[in-house]
Order: C-alpha cells, then sequence, then structure tokens
C-alpha cells in the first residue's frame, strides 16, 4: 500500500504528518523551516493552482512536488 501524501487529501480535511520525502533536494529542509514536522495536523485548504495547506493558524502554499512530499496519516 502507498503511503498518502498532501495531494490525497480533500478540501477542508485533517490528517497527521508522518514523514518528509527526500524526493527533490532541499524540500525537507523548506518543510522543516515552515513548521511541517511529524506528528503535526495539516489540513488542505486548496488544491488549485497551488496547495494551499493550513498548520495552526499558519497557511502555507507548494507545488504538487513538494505536496508530494508529505507524508500524512488520516485519522
Amino acid at each position: 500500500m502507498n503511503a498518502l501524501t498532501l495531494i490525497d487529501l480533500k478540501l477542508g480535511q485533517e490528517a497527521h504528518i508522518v514523514a518528509l520525502k527526500n524526493n527533490v533536494s532541499g524540500i525537507p529542509e523548506k518543510l522543516i523551516a515552515m513548521g511541517v514536522l511529524p506528528g503535526k495536523k495539516i489540513a488542505l485548504v486548496k488544491s488549485f493552482p497551488a496547495y494551499v495547506f493550513q498548520i495552526g493558524h499558519s497557511q502555507f502554499s507548494v507545488d504538487k512536488d513538494i505536496a508530494h512530499s508529505i507524508v500524512i496519516k488520516t485519522s
């Protein structure tokens, strides 16, 4: 079974971050700097033209490659 990533969430759905893939060089470091860390709750706010997600009171916008780097677990 493949791991779910942020792109698999439906709008408004919440999940917990499990891991960060290193499929694009430097991406995990950028995500960590934004506070995208395993164990945090994440919600998908928008999926087009960019993926917008919320962690706590902060919202971030990323492209599909970066969104695919965020491995999640739904409740």
